[in-house]
């Protein structure tokens, strides 16, 4: 799909929108009517596309290819440079008009024609306009036959291997007869023009002896053939002829013709015999299908998918696209070939790492296969920049299709895969621009680290789609960093993960302070006794007060798929949020902004009531989303009244913090264990079955053997009872399982 804008203010630019519109492969983005036309307002073309001004094609002005000056207003061009548009190529209206086969189109000269014909030019010698070069020969060779009065005309090419001149294009001839039609060289007309390179004009009697040996076919009163040569390689050539008049063609007719050629010739130049020129059909037709998938509006990463499955589906090879990511752009790498499932392939030593930094390609073929039977490793590149690369490999039965169709092929895609990749760079970058700053005024709002540490990983995770996230914070009494939240453990997460975490840590940013990227385990001898449980991790430390304070892991598992893993865009990208995350840290503790009492428990350090809320209501959406199961548990502490009004204050808080201790070590460490009131707690169990509320019956007989009544004056027992409330067995929302789980059970 190509853009094109429409500029004029007359009928015929309705006309031509119109017709415009029964092309599949042309999209008009905007139609600038500088004047007020009636015409226009009063049509079918739809208001939002209708704009006064030439400056409203700035922000598309690196995806609009042409723009046709319907009315061929003389001042176009000059108003295009003065908005900065000179990139965009302007063509004519009657060029329009001829090519969309509009019934206005008039030419009054054949300076008008060789107008038309250079503008189709720029047209066909552009890839992302994909035109059809069938259809634009067609009706330069109609329009030629039209200007001089030659009743017939041919397109003939010459085909090396056999020889001769074979039709491609013809005007005034069945088309059953085309194939049957070949021309050795240096017989008659077609052939002698082939052979000295050199044009001819027959006219006159048909006894000139100039012409007579040339001249074998009575129906031909008068001929012009000129060769189509380019860089003194013979293409084909142009034949014209009048089957009425003996005197139908001049000189300046020839001159006429010559100056046409030049275009048909660079039309054709990279179809330099007949057998490529057949080829062009299929090769229209996949650039056609390529286009269509690249200018879907989906991510980069799955256009290519979608493209190395055409490959496989359509020409039965296997194929690689890798496109570099660089500091900025999110690298992407797609393939269908199993070698690569493991491998980064430009970072690593490979053929295809090798191509991307010499810009050349490489090339291993089987000599006797006639199609594609090998490896070919093609790099992607736009000007003088190499974004990319791109592997086509084939070791079964030969292809149809020859090396060098691919290679075509690929060069053709190579520009719009170009455009799409630095699009949608540029529209990440943005958009991650503004997440960081959507983050920063998020966490200002935060009065306690755990939170702010919570808060940030589960958006890490999701923005970096890692399918685990391991959220840690220094710990002054132990010394030690404690894990205090985890993302993506349903079903994933053990106990041993865990010290896995921690040695990971260790060795990275704890070693060195900075943040850690392994794209794959597999490859690296330091972590790849962790590559039965990861495949890939980012591991971010964020400093506070010159230390660090917390650290974040996140990790993909083997059954990620090649491209799907962090990239260094990923590492910039938290690098630049957590210095503002940093000096924000530093700032909310300047002004004293943690407040403790908020979410945490003073007395016991553990979360309260408000943050325990929260958790469960999120565990319990992402149980929904995951078909997994939720326990909530609540332990009361009875009788508190009466033991505190019998022990006193300082007595009953040392009892809870010791009830409170003893419970959050007996739950896993990404669990959260909250204080409710003064003498409840709450626990949340994620990833849940019947088995887990065994953790009741050990915090019974632990609690059992406690002694809190020495001096027996309670009048009955002192115990921790407990309620518990399932999802989704007992409830399926919030208050129906808080309220199940404060039913405490004896």
């Amino acid at each position: 799909m190509y853009k094109i804008a429409l500029y004029g203010s007359s009928e015929k630019l309705v006309s031509l929108y119109n017709a415009i519109q029964k092309e599949k492969n042309v999209e008009v983005l905007c139609v600038i009517v500088p004047e007020n036309s009636s015409n226009v307002q009063n049509s079918n073309i739809p208001k939002k596309i209708i704009k006064s001004s030439l400056k409203d094609l700035l922000p598309e002005k690196d995806s609009i290819f042409a723009i046709l000056n319907v009315d061929d207003d003389a001042n176009l061009k000059k108003e295009l440079s003065s908005f900065g548009l000179d990139n965009i190529k302007i063509i004519s209206g009657s060029s329009a008009a001829f090519l969309y086969e509009l019934p206005a189109y008039e030419t009054s000269s054949k300076k008008d024609y060789l107008k038309i014909v250079s503008d189709l030019k720029n047209i066909a010698n552009n890839l992302s306009m994909l035109f059809d070069r069938e259809k634009l020969l067609n009706e330069i060779l109609k329009g030629l036959c039209s200007q001089i009065g030659a009743t017939r005309g041919s397109i003939m090419l010459f085909d090396n291997k056999e020889r001769v001149l074979k039709v491609a294009m013809a005007y005034g001839i069945e088309r059953i007869l085309w194939d049957f039609i070949k021309i050795p060289l240096g017989e008659g007309i077609a052939g002698t023009v082939a052979n000295t390179k050199k044009p001819v004009i027959i006219t006159g009697s048909p006894d000139d002896k100039n012409y007579k040996k040339l001249r074998k076919r009575e129906d031909i009163k008068s001929a012009i053939c000129v060769p189509l040569v380019k860089e003194d390689s013979l293409v084909g050539v142009l034949n014209l002829a009048n089957q009425q008049n003996i005197n139908a063609f001049s000189e300046k007719d020839l001159a006429f013709v010559s100056d046409v050629s030049q275009v048909v010739t660079d039309i054709l130049f990279t179809s330099k015999s007949f057998s490529e020129y057949k080829e062009d059909a299929k090769m229209f037709k996949a650039v056609s299908e390529l286009s269509k998938i690249i200018s879907e509006k989906t991510l980069l990463s799955e256009k290519l998918n979608k493209i190395v499955a055409y490959f496989k589906g359509v020409f039965g090879v296997y194929s690689l696209i890798a496109v570099y990511g660089g500091d900025e752009y999110s690298e992407s790498v797609s393939t269908n070939f199993p070698f690569f499932e493991y491998c980064d392939v430009l970072s690593e030593n490979t053929i295809e790492r090798k191509v991307f930094l010499e810009k050349k390609e490489i090339c291993f073929l089987d000599p006797e296969a006639n199609g594609f039977r090998g490896y070919l490793a093609i790099p992607l590149v736009d000007g003088d920049t190499c974004f990319g690369v791109f592997s086509i490999i084939n070791f079964e039965k030969e292809c149809q299709e020859k090396t060098s169709f691919f290679r075509e092929l690929a060069s053709q895609i190579s520009r719009l895969i170009s455009l799409s990749y630095q699009k949608e760079g540029l529209i990440e970058q943005n958009r991650r621009k503004d997440l960081i700053d959507k983050l920063i005024s998020e966490l200002a709002l935060f009065d306690n680290p755990v939170a702010f540490g919570s808060y940030l990983l589960q958006n890490l995770s999701k923005e970096l789609d890692a399918r685990i996230g391991v959220f840690r914070i220094y710990d002054e009494e132990r010394k030690s960093y404690v894990v205090k939240d985890v993302y993506g453990m349903e079903g994933i997460i053990k106990k041993e993960f865990f010290q896995i975490d921690r040695e990971i840590v260790k060795k990275t940013v704890l070693s060195n302070g900075d943040i850690a990227l392994v794209k794959n385990v597999n490859k690296d001898k330091q972590f790849f006794i962790y590559s039965h449980a990861v495949h890939s991790f980012l591991i971010a430390p964020l400093h506070f007060n010159e230390q660090i304070y917390m650290t974040f892991s996140f990790y993909n598992s083997e059954g990620k798929v090649v491209g799907e893993v962090f990239s260094k865009s990923d590492k910039n990208f938290i690098t630049k949020l957590f210095e503002k995350s940093s000096e924000l840290l530093s700032e909310l503790h300047k002004k004293k902004t943690f407040k403790e009492e908020e979410f945490f428990d003073a007395l016991t350090g553990l979360p309260n009531f408000r943050y325990f809320e929260s958790r469960v209501y999120d565990e319990v959406m992402r149980a929904k989303r995951h078909g997994k199961r939720v326990i909530i548990l609540v332990g009361e502490f009875e009788p508190y009244e009466k033991y505190l009004k019998a022990y006193g204050k300082k007595i009953t808080d040392n009892i809870i913090k010791s009830i409170a201790t003893q419970i959050r070590e007996k739950v896993r460490s990404f669990e959260v264990v909250a204080r409710l009131n003064v003498n409840k707690f709450g626990v949340v169990l994620v990833d849940a079955d019947e088995k887990t509320l065994e953790i009741i019956f050990r915090l019974k007989k632990m609690f059992e053997q406690e002694d809190w009544d020495p001096k027996r004056l309670i009048d009955q027992e002192v115990t921790v009872r407990y309620g518990f409330a399932r999802f989704p067995e007992d409830g399926e929302d919030y208050d129906e399982l808080i309220i199940k789980a404060n039913h405490i059970r004896n």
